[in-house]
């Protein structure tokens, strides 16, 4: 019989163990979801408007081809259907309104996802997906997780 402590430390070695076995190539790099998410508050707050939101992610180097490819045309669809709201809310933080920056609260590598949490709402949390191309951690998708 083992006591709750026991099993504790048999998880951590596991954990250790698995983590051991998938790599320094297969490490996801925490950091680039969090630059990514206060790069792109930071292009919020300096826009001119929704024309320099595509353009932004158009020509962004933290994000996958595929998920460009998807806010760009969600943002254009949505502008050209009504070019004063579009959206209605930011497609990335899936809100309207945001904190004033992101940091990393837990990440995982067998499933590549990072969570990112409001440094000034604790609460409101982002899951990022991940994805390694060319020896680069790129962003994948983003959700948003706030209850």
């Amino acid at each position: 019989m083992t006591t709750e402590f026991e099993d504790a430390a048999s998880e951590d070695r596991i954990e250790n163990i698995l983590e051991d076995t998938i790599g320094e190539e297969n490490k996801i790099n925490p950091d680039a979801a969090v630059t990514f998410v206060n790069s792109w508050l930071e292009m919020l707050r300096n826009i001119d408007g929704p024309s320099d939101m595509v353009k932004w992610v158009k020509s962004n180097n933290m994000m996958t081809q595929r998920y460009q490819t998807e806010i760009a045309t969600m943002l254009e669809e949505a502008y050209k259907k009504d070019p004063i709201a579009g959206l209605g809310a930011d497609p990335i933080l899936d809100a309207q309104d945001s904190p004033s920056g992101f940091e990393r609260d837990s990440f995982d590598n067998s499933s590549k996802t990072v969570i990112v949490k409001g440094k000034d709402w604790q609460d409101y949390k982002l899951r990022i997906q991940m994805t390694l191309e060319d020896g680069k951690w790129l962003v994948d998708d983003v959700e948003n997780i706030s209850e």
